[in-house]
């Protein structure tokens, strides 16, 4: 039977749990402190934007899905609890800490390997591009089987089980509710379209490129694409 990964159910969680976090704040909940200001900040370190907690918008999107693709394979790599990490989603957390800082200092210490933020993304971002692979050898077909269920496409949002009315951070922040929303199919192909540019992969096929491959250190897979 042809390979297949677990569910990334922490790729999810990256998204749904700060957002839950926010409704508990703007619900005024005890002890809730996830408020629109961290919550734009969390997206602007680890996200690549502010823009990626606008929901009115697909901007800074794809950009996000490959940080938090990235990130959550790292943390996969490490065997970290996806239900209490990442630490960034605490109260008055240390500035200094950035994206994959406190990861690479724990390997660093367990295996007397130094290595910063950038490289152990770069991990990665290799795991990530050999699951492209392994996926690709077993009949993923790559551009063409990267869609949504057509429900998502079809059938307007009534709820989500945190917020009935669907609320988000808007433009600005300004709360909004993507209740009767549906995702545009065009949309979503231009955002496909920019997905593979960041990723390095051919943007007709969704194939990754020999070059990116190789500069990930998997030049020895790279003949199959």
């Amino acid at each position: 039977m042809p390979w297949k990964p677990k569910k990334a159910i922490l790729l999810l969680h990256a998204v749904a749990q700060p957002l839950r976090r926010w409704v508990n704040w703007l619900n005024k909940l005890d002890e809730a402190y996830l408020s629109t200001e961290v919550y734009q900040n969390i997206a602007e370190t680890y996200w690549g934007s502010r823009s990626a907690v606008d929901f009115t918008t697909t901007e800074g999107k794809a950009l996000a899905a490959k940080n938090i693709q990235d990130y959550g394979y790292v943390k996969e790599c490490l065997i970290l609890c996806d239900a209490t990490w990442p630490i960034y989603q605490v109260r008055d957390i240390d500035p200094s800490i950035k994206l994959c800082t406190l990861e690479s200092r724990i390997l660093a210490a367990l295996t007397g390997r130094e290595i910063d933020e950038k490289g152990l993304l770069k991990i990665g971002e290799k795991a990530f591009n050999l699951q492209r692979m392994v996926l690709l050898r077993d009949s993923w077909q790559g551009r063409k089987s990267d869609t949504l269920l057509d429900y998502l496409h079809e059938e307007p949002l009534e709820s989500v089980y945190w917020s009935a009315e669907c609320l988000v951070p808007g433009q600005n922040g300004k709360v909004t509710s993507r209740k009767g929303a549906v995702i545009d199919r065009a949309e979503f192909e231009k955002m496909k379209d920019e997905f593979y540019v960041l990723r390095g992969w051919d943007v007709a096929s969704g194939v990754p490129t020999r070059a990116r491959l190789e500069e990930l250190g998997l030049g020895d897979i790279a003949s199959g694409s």
